[in-house]
């Protein structure tokens, strides 16, 4: 038997079976995997520093910017911390913070992060990954969580309800600093006093009427 066949070629077939080929997608090499620079474990905000095993608290271990001073916490570290119950933290006074304001990508799997709106009069956005659900935490972000016993309810800040509230409180921090704008600060205080007293007080409705009607 020869090697090659004498038979004449079959133009017509050749066509139908590339043009065949191009339509299925068989002629196509594989997929070359697009993994993003961030995913061998660089930081998210400087890009080009490599993180370093930490902890954050006493059991929760997570990864630190030897640069920004930032910190990466997986999310099964953090919920195994969670399970190891956490101490409440004492109330201290906020920190200023830096918050990232670029697309941050995730250290682990390179998914772009979420902008977490934390609320509470803290100024700030927590970077999520919807993916790993891990979080990066900037400078300081953590311990202003801490201020306000927060850092134990991470893992509900991205939900629905989390959010809305963190907008309501939101709409009410611009609400007081218009208000406290137009007054001196010995006028705003005890505005801000009057206010908290009628909130609470058990004829609200009684001594609003009373406060519209004419002098």
């Amino acid at each position: 038997m020869p090697l090659f066949s004498t038979r004449p070629i079959d133009a017509k077939k050749i066509r139908f079976r590339v043009t065949s080929n191009i339509l299925s997608g068989n002629h196509r090499s594989k997929p070359l995997s697009h993994t993003h620079p961030l995913s061998m474990k660089n930081c998210p905000a400087c890009q080009s520093v490599t993180l370093e095993s930490t902890n954050l608290e006493a059991h929760l271990s997570a990864s630190q910017c030897s640069s920004c001073d930032g910190h990466w916490v997986a999310a099964d570290d953090y919920h195994a911390w969670l399970e190891n119950g956490p101490q409440a933290a004492a109330a201290t006074a906020a920190v200023a913070v830096e918050d990232s304001t670029h697309a941050v990508f995730c250290p682990h799997c390179s998914q772009l992060m979420r902008k977490t709106n934390v609320g509470h009069d803290l100024n700030f956005y927590l970077d999520q990954c919807p993916c790993c659900h891990g979080v990066w935490f900037d400078q300081h972000e953590w311990d202003n969580l801490k201020s306000k016993d927060l850092h134990t309810q991470v893992h509900q800040m991205s939900s629905a309800a989390w959010q809305q509230k963190a907008r309501q409180y939101s709409l009410r921090s611009t609400v007081r600093q218009v208000y406290a704008s137009k007054f001196s600060s010995t006028d705003y205080s005890e505005a801000e006093r009057i206010k908290n007293w009628l909130e609470r007080h058990p004829q609200k409705q009684d001594l609003l009427s009373f406060f519209a009607a004419p002098a």
